[in-house]
């Protein structure tokens, strides 16, 4: 008794009415807020008889005067109210008085307060009387049902109802999996289409000729698994490199030497460097000038001995350790976001590249990906990004090197050249009158973010970029709207670096951002 109460409309007879309260005995009151809810008083089914009247009572918040619309929903036949716009009393009340059609059927009264907050009573209508029905789900797919819907709409068919699942009828009753569903106060005599669903995920309907009046009947209906709701897709997308990704052993170490070869041709840093300072000068030709009488390019090559390693060996040093993650698995992680004009191509959005913000390591714009989903909730994703060989080694040093005194790799080279230091060893001559002692120093400072940008910048200017074809096929578990919430499974997939072609595979997954 207890579950068929819970219908928006149970147990309750049409017959008994509730005095609406004088208005003449409430105090005048200010402005009154827009409604926030309504509700029938009693919330309770009706069942009546074929020409019944009975009063409908309505309460709206928060108190004081609102404008409330009413309307009949449904098969109401030749229902009818006695008005279809109504303003409550100043507690928020009002009333208005259904005929039952003069045959069975069911339907809804809807009322919307302030074009606002609605509710809904449900009439079932027979003239014989009213019966009973036990619903039981017959599912044989694997989604989550946690609760099951059970409705019933008269003088319909199931062939009327389209989709799965299929629209609601006004008799409605939700129960918890495994426990009893019951619908009550279904009319005798019309046919009914008993529709089912968990969620909107899935859902089914049955047909049923005819019921008794008294009769209690249990029916199983069949339901099944909506599509998946590609439109609405929006899911976190990892891909992992298995065993590990030392197939791109090769590629990396191309990408490190293209990026030394840019930072300083042919391994001449002092050369490098002392160009970059030159065409940064306030006067370059002066700059030339000292450099050659101060023999500079000498003075700068014994400057930059003294440091130990070379500063092509150091990048070196660092870009491995930037490159760790790529080289233990860590592949690509995206955001992948569909929308209504293209469900089935989905852009996405790629955040990390071998564990390196996509950001610094490629071209930051979205990539068209194609989606689909087969019965059994498997999904396939394609597509293909791209990566810049001498930015990701530029972002895999910035990742080795950052610290709280170093924040990235063009600050580790600055400090490990000592601009100041250079400067000293550089003013034992003579100096360009355009750029003294301190001109010189930020000159170095300059010219080494110049080789940096260079380095950097290299696979951009010259149109070279890597791409990383996957085709992705994973089991995956949606909500109660048919919307994809994770997936797992594997990938498989082409990188491809100039005329130089590797297969990879792995895992991937998915997962919904949580909710705002």
């Amino acid at each position: 008794m207890a579950v068929a109460c819970a219908l928006a409309c149970a147990c309750s007879s049409s017959s008994e009415q509730q005095p609406i309260p004088d208005a003449a005995v409430v105090p005048e009151t200010g402005p009154v807020d827009k409604a926030t809810s309504i509700a029938f008083e009693p919330d309770a089914m009706l069942t009546l008889a074929p020409g019944e009247k009975t009063t409908l009572q309505i309460v709206v918040q928060p108190t004081g005067v609102h404008s409330v619309r009413f309307s009949l929903v449904g098969d109401s036949l030749d229902a009818s109210l006695d008005a279809d716009l109504l303003q409550t009393t100043e507690l928020g009340r009002a009333a208005v008085v259904l005929t039952a059609p003069q045959a069975a059927t069911a339907f809804q009264v809807r009322a919307v307060a302030d074009d606002g907050p609605s509710a809904q009573a449900v009439v079932s209508v027979s003239g014989t009387g009213f019966a009973k029905l036990t619903v039981v789900p017959a599912y044989a797919g694997a989604r989550s049902t946690p609760e099951w819907t059970a409705t019933a709409a008269a003088l319909i068919s199931c062939s009327d109802k389209k989709g799965i699942p299929p629209q609601d009828g006004p008799l409605m009753q939700t129960a918890p999996s495994g426990s009893p569903l019951v619908l009550d106060g279904l009319p005798a005599g019309p046919k009914l289409a008993i529709t089912l669903r968990s969620g909107h995920a899935v859902g089914g309907c049955s047909d049923l000729v005819k019921l008794s009046a008294g009769e209690e009947r249990t029916v199983s209906v069949k339901v099944g698994d909506r599509p998946i709701e590609l439109a609405s897709t929006d899911f976190e997308l990892g891909i992992v490199l298995e065993p590990d990704g030392t197939a791109l052993e090769p590629w990396l170490e191309a990408s490190t030497a293209k990026f030394v070869e840019a930072f300083a041709p042919k391994g001449n840093e002092a050369a490098a460097l002392l160009d970059a300072m030159q065409s940064l000068a306030p006067v370059p030709a002066e700059f030339a000038k000292a450099r050659l009488n101060g023999k500079w390019d000498e003075a700068a090559v014994q400057y930059l001995q003294l440091l130990g390693k070379p500063l092509s060996e150091r990048i070196h040093s660092w870009a491995a350790k930037g490159f760790l993650p790529l080289r233990g698995g860590v592949g690509l992680t995206g955001r992948i976001r569909s929308t209504q004009e293209s469900p089935s191509q989905p852009a996405l959005t790629v955040e990390t590249f071998g564990g390196l913000d996509a950001a610094k390591v490629g071209w930051s714009y979205d990539y068209m990906t194609s989606l689909s989903a087969d019965p059994g909730d498997t999904v396939h994703v394609a597509g293909a990004v791209y990566v810049l060989p001498t930015a990701y080694v530029a972002a895999a040093v910035d990742s080795a090197t950052a610290s709280a005194e170093v924040p990235d790799g063009l600050s580790a080279l600055r400090h490990v050249v000592s601009c100041s230091k250079l400067a000293d060893a550089l003013a034992t001559t003579t100096l360009p009158p355009t750029c003294l002692m301190s001109c010189i120093e930020k000159l170095c400072m300059a010219g080494v973010g110049r080789m940096w940008e260079t380095a950097r910048d290299a696979s951009e200017d010259s149109f070279d970029a890597a791409s990383l074809s996957f085709n992705v096929s994973a089991a995956a578990q949606v909500d109660a709207e048919a919307v994809i919430v994770t997936m797992a499974g594997t990938w498989a997939g082409e990188f491809t670096s100039g005329q130089d072609d590797v297969s990879v595979k792995g895992t991937a997954t998915g997962t919904a951002p949580p909710s705002p």
